[in-house]
């Protein structure tokens, strides 16, 4: 059976130690032992204060190791030049700016140096079109080729990363231990919105599509000179879509 097909489960096995599957277009009951071991892992990790930490620490060590034109590249790109670096990055027919293309080079080898030395989950807020594109314009679908020829600011934190899309659509990416990018929140000119810098080019799958929901429960004291204080409490519910995404094997 090739890399990356897709199956559905139909049962569990009686051992309770795999599950019986079904192959798109083959009549026959399939079975499969051990799935873990041969299937993409849709949980996640959580990053939790501890981790959060680490990773920090890392970050930091790392950015000690660039120079300041690696430095200067990476808060350009958080800063203002995001869009013309990714617009280059995307089309690489036109021209760009002698500043972009050393920005370009000079992020590329700045995150090329950071490793994740465990599996960590980032989150993205993208929008409809963008998604889009980025599955070459093909239907959204478990299995489906996730690709973007750009840098892709992510970050740590599901709600932040929802924040980010007007349209309510929310990438998961299960990163493995290795080089993919790097967390660049320590040098970042947007420091607190826990930004992971995705590689470009990373190929990715799309292992899971489900609906989500988020509630933000806001406490508000007014204090007005003369008055009794008043308490406004409001929540907020807002539905969107999650995609989990994973580094392509």
């Amino acid at each position: 059976m090739p890399k990356n097909t897709v199956l559905t489960i139909k049962d569990r096995l009686t051992n309770h130690k795999g599950y019986v599957v079904h192959l798109a277009g083959n009549q026959n009951q399939l079975a499969i032992v051990n799935p873990a071991g041969v299937t993409y892992a849709t949980k996640g990790v959580k990053n939790k204060p501890q981790k959060v930490s680490q990773l920090k620490a890392a970050a930091k060590q790392w950015a000690k190791k660039l120079n300041k034109t690696e430095v200067k590249a990476i808060r350009y790109y958080t800063d203002t030049g995001y869009n013309k670096i990714n617009t280059a990055l995307r089309t690489p027919g036109n021209q760009a700016t002698k500043k972009t293309k050393t920005s370009i080079q000079a992020i590329n080898a700045g995150i090329q140096r950071f490793r994740l030395t465990q599996p960590t989950t980032i989150y993205r807020g993208i929008s409809k079109e963008g998604l889009k594109k980025s599955l070459a314009d093909k239907s959204l679908r478990v299995g489906q080729q996730y690709r973007d020829p750009a840098y892709s600011s992510c970050t740590l934190s599901q709600m932040t990363a929802l924040g980010f899309s007007k349209q309510h659509v929310v990438l998961k990416i299960n990163l493995p231990i290795g080089y993919h990018g790097a967390y660049i929140d320590p040098i970042s000119t947007n420091v607190g919105e826990k930004e992971y810098l995705l590689k470009s080019n990373v190929k990715l799958i799309v292992t899971k599509i489900q609906k989500a929901k988020s509630n933000v429960h806001t406490v508000t004291t007014i204090k007005q000179k003369g008055k009794k204080t008043q308490r406004q409490v409001s929540n907020v519910n807002t539905n969107y879509q999650l995609i989990t995404l994973n580094v392509k094997n």
